[in-house]
């Protein structure tokens, strides 16, 4: 999850604004939205809020979603609002499904910008970039109907550059290894260090989204049962 801090006026004069407004949210019974990231997968559930000590409010989220909480040892609120809260976890009990959040900043999420629900890969795959100059290997760190993110190792891409992708993906419900070649164009890349972040947008086809559904499909599920297995 990338975001980046919205200072509407001083930090302490948003925190106070922020305070007022779910102090009229938990006075009317209304519901809040806890959102979290677990390998890019957004895990949302609605929640009571119920104002607690000072600048602090008390949420009542899905077992799961308090699990992220608590490695993350932070949340964002979404309310009827066109601003994104981000909140520290103050406190966690797994045993009340509760959390105590405090220190709430007003935040503009990057990913609001995608298209496309986006999951990281479990176990990463091995992808080939056919380029106009040739061939080079990279590693698929993480995929949407939308686009990816490759790692690799070389820096002779540019923004801009129309390029193949040659995924082998695994098909867990036939067993079987299932070849994917999508059409995609670099957009950006994070070359301050190795391996170099590639980020592409893909131009598919609708036999190539087909088969991409499927295996993101797939992998949501995977991580959904990652989730409830570390629960048990």
């Amino acid at each position: 999850m990338r975001f980046e801090y919205l200072n509407i006026s001083t930090e302490q004069e948003d925190h106070e604004d922020i305070c007022n407004l779910l102090n009229k949210i938990a006075e009317t019974g209304r519901s809040v939205s806890c959102v979290n990231y677990y390998m890019e997968m957004p895990i949302v559930s609605k929640s009571k809020i119920v104002a607690s000590d000072q600048g602090a409010f008390v949420v009542y989220p899905a077992e799961n979603q308090l699990k992220v909480m608590s490695e993350k040892l932070k949340t964002i609120i979404n309310v009827d609002s066109d601003k994104c809260i981000l909140a520290n976890c103050q406190a966690i009990s797994m045993k009340t499904n509760e959390a105590v959040l405090s220190g709430f900043r007003y935040i503009s999420l990057h990913c609001e910008n995608r298209d496309a629900c986006r999951v990281r890969l479990i176990k990463p795959i091995n992808v080939t970039l056919e380029t106009e100059n040739g061939k080079m290997a990279g590693v698929l760190k993480d995929i949407s109907l939308s686009g990816c993110r490759v790692a690799t190792f070389m820096r002779t891409l540019q923004p801009g550059a129309n390029v193949k992708l040659m995924l082998k993906m695994f098909d867990a419900a036939t067993s079987s290894v299932v070849d994917i070649a999508a059409n995609a164009v670099l957009m950006r890349m994070e070359s301050d260090k190795m391996p170099i972040a590639c980020g592409f947008r893909f131009e598919l086809d609708s036999i190539t989204e087909e088969k991409l559904v499927h295996f993101i499909n797939q992998r949501q599920m995977e991580l959904i049962k990652s989730l409830k297995d570390s629960l048990t």
